[in-house]
């Protein structure tokens, strides 16, 4: 580890504080908006979850979710974020959405806090400090840090297990780590086994280097593992519980199966690699940032082999996770929430490196990287951010109109035609490559229409106050057949059956005759459904 400084840094920490708090107070006026942020569908997914837990009790095995036909549950991950948020909102009396917001923005700040333990074993406090603040204003955190999803809680329990295990390898290192090490690794393989990865790339470096230090393998493998017993021994059993995991959630699950977007298919597609570059460029580490990291090779040169191979994994982290994970990071930025750690640790090397040559200055170069950094990631979000569809003027219209119609939690199938009459705005959804494109006049409405759906499904659901139901795309007409079908799907459940946005009304109408007529206007119709469906 590198020595401390001797003066004291409290001129550095008031300024991250401060410049922490402006990047999180703009997000603050979000936290009651439930149509915010990127990835709307896996959102307000998770979102329905939570206030289904909140309404009815919390079920850990059966998690309902609103796009489920009865008694449809999605066991993608333990549901242990949904539970905690649920319950937090009927100890508080508040709203779910505005419980779950503020629950991952101090799940977010609390991340900071271990990522800077993490960084005290290879840095100073001044570059640990910056390596904290870089994390906290990377324009993805700034994303999904006020989001409802349960990634934040799963990069946490990586975070603290990461922490422990640094603890572990210490010399004389006190057996005390140990549970929290175990128990933040049963966490992380429940939620989202994949991020373990960055720790399971340290562990192998160091038990890399363990074997190159002696002549014989044999004495150097056995040797790690009468050591390092407080490492592999639980990792063993998280593994153990992770195969169990997903065998069961597959069984458990009336959704799709949790290992379905694995695979390496988009390896083979030029776009991936774009889009990964970019992403990681502008999501993931800001420039000023990857030079940090760029200067971490000089720095390199007077660290032991251990943190040398550990700074490497930091390093090259991206690149071997995008390869192994790569079907499911390319429609998912979310997923790159584990990398933006990991990564600041990574421009850590370069920000001890620049401390170390400017030591009788080091207050003020450090002020200035941090204000720079900040205000570079801000723009970054700002930009995202205002390229970003307002979203909520397209629901607020269907939520009032609907609202005296349909009770809330109640069972609905919603049918949305594929071809109806949606706005450009209206398909171009999260699609921010699709809205910079159509503001260029690179694409046109009809070419949009054909690569993109319309709507989000559990926004029209949410929307529509509908906790439970289904969302079936349609092309044209309804097919009777299979409608009866889906109704008989809900066990005598369902309540009313929506059709959204007909591009033929009359031929809707037609064939619907048999139903109760609730609503019924040029871009919304309910009906009321029948347990025996159409004779």
């Amino acid at each position: 580890m590198h020595q401390t400084f001797s003066k004291p840094h409290w001129f550095l920490l008031v300024c991250i504080l401060l410049l922490s708090g402006i990047a999180i107070v703009p997000r603050l006026p979000l936290l009651t908006e439930p149509f915010v942020g990127s990835h709307l569908f896996r959102q307000l997914q998770t979102l329905s979850t939570i206030e289904a837990y909140a309404n009815q009790g919390v079920d850990l095995l059966r998690p309902r979710t609103n796009y489920m036909a009865y008694p449809g549950h999605l066991l993608l991950e333990f549901p242990l974020f949904q539970a905690i948020a649920a319950s937090l909102s009927n100890f508080l009396k508040q709203e779910p959405l505005v419980v779950t917001r503020i629950l991952n923005l101090l799940i977010g700040l609390l991340s900071a806090g271990v990522l800077y333990g993490i960084a005290r074993h290879y840095y100073d406090s001044s570059a640990a400090l910056i390596v904290a603040f870089a994390f906290l204003i990377t324009p993805l955190n700034l994303m999904y840090h006020v989001s409802t999803l349960t990634d934040p809680t799963a990069v946490l329990a990586v975070l603290v297990a990461t922490n422990a295990y640094l603890h572990l390898t210490k010399p004389h290192a006190s057996f005390r780590w140990v549970w929290p090490f175990f128990a933040a690794l049963v966490v992380s393989v429940l939620i989202k086994p994949l991020y373990l990865l960055p720790l399971a790339l340290m562990v192998m470096a160091e038990f890399s280097t363990a074997l190159i230090k002696e002549k014989s393998m044999w004495c150097g493998f056995a040797g790690w593992l009468n050591h390092r017993k407080a490492v592999w021994i639980p990792l063993t059993f998280a593994l153990v519980v992770m195969i169990g995991w997903l065998n069961a959630s597959s069984l458990l699950s009336s959704g799709q199966d949790v290992t379905s977007h694995l695979g390496w298919s988009a390896l083979r597609n030029p776009s991936f690699y774009i889009t990964i570059t970019l992403r990681y460029l502008f999501y993931i580490q800001t420039p000023i940032a990857l030079l940090f990291t760029m200067l971490g090779w000089i720095w390199l040169r007077g660290n032991t082999p251990n943190n040398r191979m550990h700074w490497w994994v930091f390093a090259l982290l991206p690149c071997i996770y995008y390869l192994l994970f790569a079907n499911i990071n390319r429609p998912h930025d979310y997923y790159s929430l584990i990398l933006v750690p990991f990564v600041a640790l990574a421009s850590g090397g370069g920000m001890q490196w620049l401390l170390e040559t400017a030591r009788t200055h080091a207050n003020k170069v450090t002020a200035a990287i941090a204000i720079t950094s900040f205000l570079l990631g801000s723009f970054l979000y700002l930009c995202n951010y205002w390229l970003t569809p307002n979203t909520r003027n397209r629901y607020s219209e269907l939520a009032a109109t609907s609202q005296g119609l349909l009770q809330p939690y109640g069972w609905s199938l919603v049918l949305v035609d594929r071809d109806g009459p949606f706005e450009l705005n209206e398909y171009l959804g999260e699609s921010r490559r699709d809205i910079v494109a159509a503001k260029l006049g690179l694409l046109d409405e009809t070419m949009v229409r054909r690569n993109t759906l319309p709507v989000y499904e559990p926004a029209i659901l949410y929307a529509l106050q509908q906790q439970y139901g289904e969302v079936i795309w349609f092309r044209g007409d309804i097919d009777l057949e299979w409608l009866n079908t889906r109704i008989e799907a809900y066990q005598g459940n369902l309540q009313h059956i929506i059709v959204y946005m007909a591009s033929d009304p009359a031929l809707v109408r037609s064939r619907m005759g048999g139903y109760p007529s609730v609503y019924d206007d040029e871009k919304l119709l309910i009906y009321q459904a029948l347990k025996q469906g159409l004779e």
